[in-house]
């Protein structure tokens, strides 16, 4: 894969228009995801990084949330609380039990992951379908239909082992529910709310090269 590394005139485009991505855009031939990247690395776009300062406030007062709000003005209600949740603040998940596993296999022969969930207390049908990935619990359409993207399993297992909702990860993310079938079949590994949401859950990515 070429990589084109960005010139010192594109660089003064952004630190003269951005935030203004669509003017950027008139000037640079990239895309908006590689123009908010290079704008954070330049240290002209506000980090969503978290401060030790800000995660020992929400360790201090969670789940006291409209305090936090007024003591984190530049964050939102949905961000604190994903951020609680990654740090270990809100309630402990519930663990599905190997009979839960069992059951599920059993029901996946005629039930929709819909009819499963309305079995299970408290359970959603995306919590089913999920857990269902996560253990290889595929049905013959999902295979079909569905590119199995790692980076895709690992951010929905996050999402289960913090206790956090797809819904509220997409209201962090700021975006329509780019972890469904019909988008990750359209965008693949190219769509750049991936990245927002593994930086959201505390997550980094990195590329490993293999030696030849």
């Amino acid at each position: 894969m070429k990589i084109r590394r960005w010139q010192p005139d594109e660089d003064r485009v952004l630190q003269r228009f951005y935030p203004n991505v669509e003017i950027c855009k008139l000037h640079l031939d990239r895309s908006v995801a590689a123009i908010k990247r290079r704008a954070s690395s330049l240290g002209i776009a506000p980090s969503r990084r978290w401060h030790e300062g800000e995660d020992q406030l929400i360790r201090d007062h969670y789940p006291d949330i409209d305090l936090l709000i007024k003591l984190l003005p530049d964050k939102t209600r949905d961000t604190i609380m994903l951020r609680a949740s990654v740090l270990g603040c809100a309630k402990p998940r519930r663990v599905w039990k190997g009979a839960d596993l069992q059951r599920i296999r059993l029901l996946m022969a005629d039930h929709t992951d819909a009819q499963i969930a309305s079995q299970f207390a408290g359970r959603t049908e995306q919590a089913i379908a999920t857990l269902r990935r996560k253990h290889r619990m595929l049905r013959v359409t999902d295979r079909r239909k569905t590119p199995d993207l790692p980076i895709v399993r690992d951010i929905q297992q996050r999402c289960e082992e913090i206790g956090v909702s797809l819904n509220e990860l997409y209201r962090v993310v700021g975006a329509r529910r780019f972890l469904t079938q019909s988008s990750i079949r359209r965008y693949g590994t190219r769509n750049p709310n991936f990245y927002d949401a593994v930086d959201a859950l505390g997550g980094e990515l990195y590329i490993e090269w293999e030696d030849k």
